[in-house]
């Protein structure tokens, strides 16, 4: 072997071990990505995975820049939070690039959703401490949306009532701890509010800023939010809903939750032409399939009408995903109506 040769392999070789040495991870375009380091006097076991702000890039590949995180956001004039699969612009540490997510709002495209945040809510910082996020927002997030009154009582110029503000106050807590113990390590979440531009510390909210009715002691501190599904809309929560819209004829809810239904007022008169009532049911919880976009519960309905008592026992009451709400096709719903 010639010695130039020979030179060029060692040469070679010198920069493979200087590359795998050096702390750096390819990526594609040729890229590299330093690995993690603390941050100074901070300790690697207070850090969110994710670190900071100016260090993002670093640590996130293109993989997870382009893979679509849950986000939680309300479904238009109801009590619940819908979980939409969407990518998000992670130019900061994961948990302030999803939290801004939801201050922002649902896309155009979703018409049926809607954002649960005073659209001038910014986030002050983010800390941890053990399992639970310590957040701090603007004191916007407990301001009244523009078009309420000063005092947040109802009044009939304006839109919101008092206790749909308080309802929006608890929906948008509810989409942060939702969003960040599905897709973070986080377990509960601490929010702080600040109480005006020149307050960085701010206050943990009392349970007086999320209820109308006057709570025993008005004073008290709200503790760590864990996650609940009381206000998700999983499918077993629609499924309750469709039924309970059906027995209590409030067929302009279940509009909503119904796919390929003729128009509004043709699906009205076909619902209350029906001879029948839908006294009672119990639901199952239901299974839903791999891809998360169906699901079968078993319903015992017992139905009433002129001509006497209808049981209908174990009908697979099945639902499906569509634009990231579950919902009851129009045929589907017929035939269980007509089950026997």
């Amino acid at each position: 072997m010639r010695r130039s040769q020979r030179k060029k392999i060692i040469a070679i070789l010198l920069l493979l071990i200087v590359t795998a040495t050096s702390g750096c991870a390819l990526l594609p375009g040729g890229l590299t990505r330093q690995q993690p380091t603390n941050e100074p006097g901070v300790s690697r076991s207070l850090l969110s995975p994710y670190l900071y702000a100016e260090h993002a890039n670093k640590y996130f590949t293109y993989q997870e820049q382009e893979r679509k995180w849950a986000l939680y956001y309300r479904m238009s004039d109801e009590n619940f939070l819908v979980r939409v699969m969407r990518s998000c612009d992670i130019n900061k540490s994961l948990e302030e690039s999803l939290i801004e997510a939801l201050i922002k709002g649902p896309e155009r495209g979703l018409k049926d959703l809607t954002g649960v945040f005073h659209t001038d809510t910014r986030i002050i910082r983010t800390d941890s401490e053990g399992d639970t996020l310590l957040l701090t927002l603007s004191y916007h997030f407990l301001e009244a949306p523009s078009e309420a009154p000063p005092d947040l009582q109802a009044n009939p110029r304006h839109i919101r009532p008092k206790s749909d503000i308080y309802l929006q106050r608890r929906l948008a807590l509810a989409s942060i701890v939702s969003t960040i113990t599905e897709e973070t390590q986080y377990t509960a979440v601490q929010l702080i509010v600040t109480s005006d531009e020149n307050d960085t510390l701010g206050r943990r909210i009392s349970k007086a800023d999320l209820f109308e009715s006057e709570p025993d002691e008005p004073d008290e501190l709200l503790a760590q939010e864990k996650r609940s599904e009381e206000y998700l809309l999983t499918h077993y929560n629609a499924a309750e809903i469709i039924l309970n819209s059906i027995k209590s004829k409030k067929y302009n809810t279940l509009y909503k939750f119904v796919s390929g239904s003729p128009s509004e007022s043709k699906f009205f008169f076909e619902m209350y032409d029906y001879d029948y009532a839908l006294m009672d049911f119990t639901l199952s919880s239901g299974m839903v399939s791999n891809d998360g976009q169906n699901a079968i519960l078993i319903a015992d309905l017992h139905f009433e009408s002129a001509g006497g008592e209808r049981y209908v026992e174990q009908y697979s009451m099945r639902i499906e995903q569509e634009n990231s709400l579950w919902k009851i096709k129009y045929e589907t719903l017929k035939r269980m109506l007509e089950a026997t």
